[in-house]
Order: C-alpha cells, then structure tokens, then sequence
C-alpha cells in the first residue's frame, strides 16, 4: 500500500485506491506523484466511495469522489461533495466548483462564486486554479477581459510544471497577448510542454524548429516532433509529417506514406491536408493524377477558410481543369482569397478585371488590385503594373 503521503494512521485500502486513482500532483501533500488529472475516474468513483463509506466526514474524499464524478462526466452527482470540500478550504474542490459555476454545468451559472471560488485556490498556490483563472480573464468569463492578468495566472501555473499552462505561455509569447511577443520565450515555454508529452506543444515546437524561430532550423528535429504529436493522433501534425515525408525534407521521402497522413488528415477534415493533397493530385505527385479529384479538394478546403486553396480553386474554375470552366466562379472565390489577404489572388483578380474574365473590365480595379499585391511583396503584380504603365 503506498499511502500517497496521508500518513500510515488515516491510509486504508480504499483510501489508497482513491488516492490512487484520482489525486493528482498539485494538491498540497501530493507533490510526489506524476498524475495532472485523474487517473481513472470511473474505478476512482468506486472506490473512493468505498473510501467514503469508511470516513463520511472527509472533505478530502468527499472532494476526490466529486472530482472523479466531474471527471467522469456526472457533474449533478458531484455538487453536494465539491460543496463539502468547499466548505472545508479544500483547493481543489475550490477549483472543480469554481469551473462548474462559470460553465453552468449542472448548477445554475453563477460566475461571480466561480471565479471567487477560482481566487480563493489560486490564492492558495493551487496550479489547476490558477490555469482555469488565466482562462477566466482571457475569455471575460466572470471578470473583465484582461490578457495580462491572463498571462500572470498561467505563469503562475507553468512555473509548477503544468503542460496547458507552459503551452499556454508559449501561445503567449508567440502571440504577443498579455506580453511582448518573443520567439525565443516561446520555444523554452512550448519546449516545457512538448517535453511532458503535450502533443499540441510537439506540433508547435516542429514549426519552431523547422522555421528556425527562437532557435535554430533543424528539420530532423522538427520531423522528429511531428512524429510525436502525430503518435498522439494530433491532426496538425499528421499533415505536417506528410508535407515533410513528400518533400523528403528531414528525413526519408515517402510518398506512400505522405499520401496516407494527408488522406487521414481529410477524414479528419483539415484543410491543410485536403489543400496539400490537391497539389498532389493536380500534379500527379505521390498519387494518380486526378484534377476533378484536385477541384474538389480545393473547394473542401477552400469553404474551410483556406485563402491558398481558394485561389488555385479558382485557375482551376478559370482553366477548365478537373471540370467546367466557370469564369464567374472563379471570380468570386478570387475575391474572396484577396480580400482575405493572398497577394497571388489579389493579382489574379487584378488579372480578370483587365481582361474582362468573369467580371467586366476594369483597368483602374485592375491597377488598384495589382497595386496591393505589390505591396504585399508579389513579384508579379510589379510586372503587370509596369505593363499597365506601358
């Protein structure tokens, strides 16, 4: 029997089970143990009611038990014992409590308990409080939106080691929200988190490596960090491996295998996968040729917001590849690609209003267009405008 740091006069059996399933690293006495959350909260909520059974009155059991019933998806079932531990100071019923009443789960909202309740562990050096309180202040949920009072509390919570806080951090720093953006805090702050085994943090560090930002390019290491993330079927980071495994950057090509994690990567509907496995289909790469198939993956990921897709989406409407010409068509998606901000769509709809494709000439929208893909660094549109000028 392990005890979990309660003291071989109050450990039993149960008690030790219930510890053992549902305690975890932050609460005060537990510092020993590895677990973040629960580790398994429906064995947790047999046996810490068998715990709880044996002592009626601990508001530490009580507070595990209610725990695990949130854990498990049984918030109603958990309120009268988050309320015992409550009453008792307990941080982490505190917490648990706090997070129900912002949400509304189960109890009627009541945001200003919450986020007092929230103060109160937080207060008390409890991390997951100080996460769900940096959470409260990002988003105004109970307080007035505030970034960097934000950043305060999910510091306060990284420099206890919590992988969402680290990560959070780095978002932070990247971003620049409720702190001076700065890569190189970033990459320390996503390598924290990547380095506890946050696949959302071993995705973002791939980028960091393979872009060279707050370090140094490696590309095996970033492929190395897809394939981390990917082994924890992080979408992203499926589609990430694959552009390096057609590419060969990083380690070995593999088409096969490139295709394989795109087309994973569209049943799991992301619009990188489906944009990256257009261009292979369009061009014949790593897969059959197939423009229709092309036309309609582009138009997949083009509806899901992806501007680069809309645009060869729209050469494709305005070519007659993979289907009908449609010059309308691909005016409107062109449209909608610039004013998104893609500088080859702006000079491709600067294109069409010179020519009078899809739309009706236009030689001054057609300067003004070209202009702005100038200005957006596309070499191109500098050549059509020294063609206008003539």
């Amino acid at each position: 029997m392990i005890a979990f740091g309660m003291g071989p006069a109050l450990a039993t059996p149960a008690l030790d089970d219930c510890a053992g399933n549902v305690a975890i690293r932050y609460e005060p006495g537990f510092e020993a143990i590895e677990a973040e959350e629960s580790a398994d909260p429906y064995t947790g909520i047999e046996v810490c009611s068998q715990a709880l059974a044996e002592d009626p009155t601990s508001a530490q059991v009580q507070t595990w038990l209610g725990s695990a019933y949130v854990d498990n998806g049984e918030s109603q079932n958990a309120l009268p014992l988050l309320e015992a531990g409550v009453a008792a100071g307990n941080p982490r019923a505190q917490q648990v409590l706090g997070d129900l009443l912002i949400l509304g789960d189960a109890v009627t909202r009541d945001a200003a308990r919450g986020t007092a309740l929230l103060q109160a562990a937080a207060d008390a050096g409890y991390a997951p409080a100080m996460l769900s309180l940096g959470y409260s202040y990002e988003f105004g949920d109970g307080v007035v939106a505030d970034p960097a009072m934000a950043f305060q509390y999910y510091s306060g919570a990284a420099e206890q080691g919590m992988a969402r806080a680290l990560y959070l951090v780095g978002l932070a720093y990247e971003e620049g929200k409720g702190v001076a953006a700065d890569d190189a805090k970033a990459f320390e702050a996503y390598q924290g988190a990547a380095d506890k085994g946050l696949a959302a943090a071993q995705y973002i560090l791939g980028q960091f490596v393979f872009e060279g930002r707050g370090t140094n390019v490696d590309f095996e290491r970033a492929a190395e960090l897809f394939g981390l993330a990917a082994d924890q079927q992080n979408r992203d980071a499926f589609v990430a491996r694959s552009y390096m495994q057609i590419e060969g950057i990083g380690l070995a090509a593999d088409p096969e295998a490139a295709v394989f994690g795109f087309e994973d990567g569209v049943r799991r509907q992301s619009a990188v996968a489906a944009y990256d496995l257009a261009l292979l289909s369009e061009d014949g790469r790593g897969v059959a040729q197939d423009r229709a198939r092309a036309r309609e993956l582009y138009l997949s990921a083009a509806r899901a917001g992806d501007m680069r897709a809309a645009n060869n989406l729209a050469l494709m409407y305005l070519n007659g590849s993979g289907g009908a010409a449609d010059p309308a068509e691909a005016f409107a998606w062109l449209s909608k690609a610039a004013q998104a901000g893609n500088a080859a769509a702006m000079n491709n709809v600067g294109r069409l209003y010179e020519l009078g494709l899809g739309v009706a000439a236009n030689p001054v929208q057609a300067r003004q267009w070209y202009e702005a893909a100038a200005q957006a660094g596309y070499a191109l549109a500098s050549d059509n405008l020294a063609r206008l000028s003539g």
